[in-house]
């Protein structure tokens, strides 16, 4: 397994979460104007994936915005990729009536022997997986004005571990986790199972950050 710009390879596939392809339309609403953001997303993962080499595609989870984002966009965005790449889509809360644009199956999980890969907004049981792979909670981190995306590395008392995607599409609001509570954490599997004071921060450049309690120990002077 390898983290690279906000993914992970594994296997010859290149696993993202969260691109909210058509999020600019929610951003016309309140007169915020992004050119080409969708366009600019395609751009990034297809530079990764030809430099990677890698052309099966892992979507875990918002892979569009809202259920009634345009759909002839969402349909040639579907398009550009699958003449590259080989695609699976896991399903995520925004991703509401995929089915009717993606004509494939769209998967609730996707799992490989003793790893679990899905969005992470339902409760799932995980008991039988050594790791699991999530996306859905957007994590970063603010150092001065600068937000830093970041992966979460948790592991459990039971010996179990998650890794946590950070968002793909760097636009999109986020959660910045050194201000949440456990209580306060998105994904039910993270916040039943996990303990997100021990969790590890890795920049989204794969930079290793420190304990998500350590830094918390220092944020009132250098982060807020």
């Amino acid at each position: 397994m390898k983290l690279i710009d906000g993914g992970l390879v594994y296997k010859n596939y290149y696993i993202i979460a969260d691109t909210h392809f058509g999020y600019e339309y929610e951003l016309l609403k309140k007169n915020i104007y992004i050119k080409d953001l969708s366009e600019k997303i395609l751009k990034k993962l297809f530079e990764i994936c030809f430099r990677e080499k890698i052309y099966r595609l892992i979507f875990l989870g918002d892979f569009k915005h809202e259920i009634f984002t345009n759909r002839k966009k969402l349909r040639d965005i579907i398009s550009k990729i699958k003449e590259y790449f080989e695609v699976f889509i896991v399903k995520g809360n925004h991703d509401g009536k995929i089915e009717e644009i993606y004509e494939e199956k769209v998967f609730k999980k996707i799992c490989f022997g003793k790893i679990l890969l899905t969005h992470g907004h339902i409760d799932i049981d995980i008991s039988k997986y050594k790791l699991i792979i999530i996306g859905h909670e957007h994590p970063y981190i603010r150092i001065g004005n600068e937000k830093i995306q970041t992966y979460i590395i948790c592991k459990n008392k039971d010996g179990k571990k998650i890794l946590i995607l950070p968002a793909f599409n760097t636009v999109i609001s986020g959660v910045n986790i050194i201000k949440i509570k456990k209580n306060e954490v998105l994904s039910p599997i993270f916040r039943k199972n996990f303990d997100i004071e021990e969790s590890i921060l890795v920049s989204k450049n794969g930079y290793y950050l420190d304990k998500l309690k350590n830094i918390k120990m220092f944020s009132k002077n250098t982060i807020s």
